[in-house]
């Protein structure tokens, strides 16, 4: 046997696998209860793991440490570290505590331990463990980068920084700790700074694309568009398949007046990412704008976009709007209006107050006109709450106060707030339905824009008040008042006024009030709306 074990070693360094793995299995089969048992159930896991067998390769190890001595941590090490790579961080866990156990001033072991804690989002036991690795290994630059990315999700940005720059000291030219120095300055709004680690990080590794990718978003935030094109690109040479850095380029190239490239590099993003709806919606945009200049042009690249996501909610609305079919679909297609939002979210607000929205003061105008002085009595409905921005007028009337989105990412912001007793993610009229007379008032803010027919959602929304309760809506205004609905190239419905006074009086809700105005700023023009205040008799 010992000869049989030398040859199967001295395969295993030669790196003949396959004749290694043969000579540990005869090992096992001939002595399975052998003391030495778990090298062999070790050596063969390492020879399995060598040629790609992993789940094989675990199997043993596993038998490896269950047999091993509890002094011996390598086999654990080993199975800890292979569960990580199989992206099982949970298990490696434990497998790392029981290392600890034994040997608990392993620095490496402490920083293997963090760092699957870190994949689980378990941030504060992960800190501990940074901190504990640094404890046994001072000033070691890796764990001081990763302890800063840990601090930096949990918010803390200076204690981030900090501890970035000791990494720093430690070591100047680490280039992982210029571009997270980079991250957390740039997260500061600092970005001059941030430009400067990022660029230092870049002499350092200059074909990182992640690199080129961060000192883009850096430059281009500063207005640097030139030199954000050409880290996007740059990117995009040393990684094709980078679909943020297409998607960016994309920005950074309609920012310049590109549009054509720039439509061109969102459609190269959702090719690469089919199923982002961010980088749908993009597109959506730029082909918006770019059929205010080349109306042809925008139309072919719209049945391109279409043909090569045909069921892709956003691109078959948005390609429909764009290519004025008419008539117009009654709604559009089912998960168009999540697939937006969610794609939406983080930038909502900041682009709705950029053009001048003025859904909240409207509403507050509008209930003004019923309730002099809120008491906060009433059971108030946000439909379609978005990011909660209605919250704050709408609270003062309130008993309770319910919010409803279909994105949940729209709701997570709202939820900050902490002004709604209710938020629920769902379809506002298959929700509406199980809430026969349950409020007094309702609210539906630049809302029914994304219906084309009216009639169902009014009807439910009317269903939901009760007898004498108010809603308050707006929609965009169809040039003419006759039109039922007509879809517009931005994606959104127009309306006609007769229309919708009929529509109002057929489901029971007399209007108390009803104008025109302007909701928010279109290309730099006025968006007139008709803001209605109506109460169901």
């Amino acid at each position: 046997m010992t000869s049989l074990l030398a040859t199967a070693i001295a395969a295993h360094h030669a790196g003949r696998l396959d004749q290694a793995e043969a000579g540990y299995r005869s090992l096992l089969a001939a002595e399975p209860g052998h003391p030495d048992a778990y090298k062999y159930h070790y050596n063969l896991a390492a020879t399995l793991q060598g040629q790609g067998r992993e789940g094989e390769a675990l199997e043993h190890y596993r038998k490896a440490s269950l047999a091993a001595p509890p002094a011996v941590t390598t086999v654990g090490l080993a199975l800890a570290q292979l569960l990580c790579g199989l992206g099982r961080p949970a298990e490696a866990e434990l497998e790392f505590r029981r290392i600890i156990a034994v040997q608990p001033r392993d620095a490496a072991v402490h920083f293997s331990l963090a760092s699957a804690l870190q994949t689980q989002g378990k941030l504060e036991e992960a800190e501990d463990s940074y901190r504990a690795a640094l404890e046994y290994r001072p000033g070691h630059a890796p764990t001081l980068v990763n302890l800063g990315t840990v601090l930096q999700g949990q918010g803390r940005l200076n204690d981030a920084a900090a501890v970035h720059r000791q990494a720093l000291k430690a070591e100047p030219d680490f280039a992982p700790a210029h571009v997270n120095l980079g991250a957390v300055l740039q997260a500061q709004g600092k970005m001059m700074e941030a430009v400067k680690h990022y660029r230092k990080a870049l002499t350092l590794n200059p074909t990182s694309a992640q690199v080129l990718f961060n000192l883009g978003t850096a430059v281009q935030t500063v207005g640097w568009l030139d030199e954000a094109v050409r880290c996007y690109q740059d990117a995009l040479r040393l990684a094709p398949a980078y679909a943020e850095a297409a998607n960016n380029l994309g920005l950074a190239l309609e920012a310049k007046g590109h549009l054509h490239e720039a439509a061109a590099s969102f459609a190269e993003a959702c090719r690469l990412q089919p199923l982002r709806s961010q980088f749908h919606n993009a597109l959506g945009c730029c082909l918006y704008a770019l059929g205010r200049r080349d109306s042809e042009g925008c139309r072919d690249r719209a049945r391109q976009w279409l043909a090569a996501h045909p069921e892709q909610p956003i691109a078959r609305h948005m390609a429909c709007a764009l290519l004025a079919e008419d008539p117009p679909p009654d709604q559009p297609p089912a998960g168009y209006v999540r697939a937006l939002f969610e794609g939406f979210a983080s930038s909502f607000e900041h682009e709705l107050l950029s053009i001048g929205y003025c859904g909240p003061q409207l509403t507050a105008a509008a209930f003004a006109r019923l309730i002099r002085v809120p008491k906060g009595d009433l059971a108030v409905l946000d439909a379609g709450c978005g990011t909660g921005l209605c919250g704050p007028v709408l609270r003062p009337y309130a008993r309770t106060l319910t919010g409803i989105d279909i994105s949940a990412s729209m709701l997570d912001h709202a939820r900050s707030r902490g002004l709604y007793d209710i938020l629920q993610e769902a379809e506002l009229t298959v929700w509406l339905k199980d809430h026969s007379c349950a409020f007094d008032l309702i609210a539906a803010a630049d809302v029914l824009c994304y219906f084309g027919d009216l009639g169902p959602v009014l009807g439910w929304l009317a269903g939901a008040l009760k007898p004498g309760g108010a809603l308050t809506f707006t929609v965009e205004q169809a040039s003419r008042p006759d039109l039922s609905h007509v879809l517009a190239p931005h994606g959104r419905y127009f309306h006609g006024e007769r229309v919708l006074r009929a529509l109002l009086a057929a489901h029971g809700l007399g209007i108390a009030h009803l104008f025109t105005t302007n909701l928010r700023y279109e290309n730099s023009q006025p968006s007139p709306n008709l803001v209605v205040l109506a109460v169901r008799s």
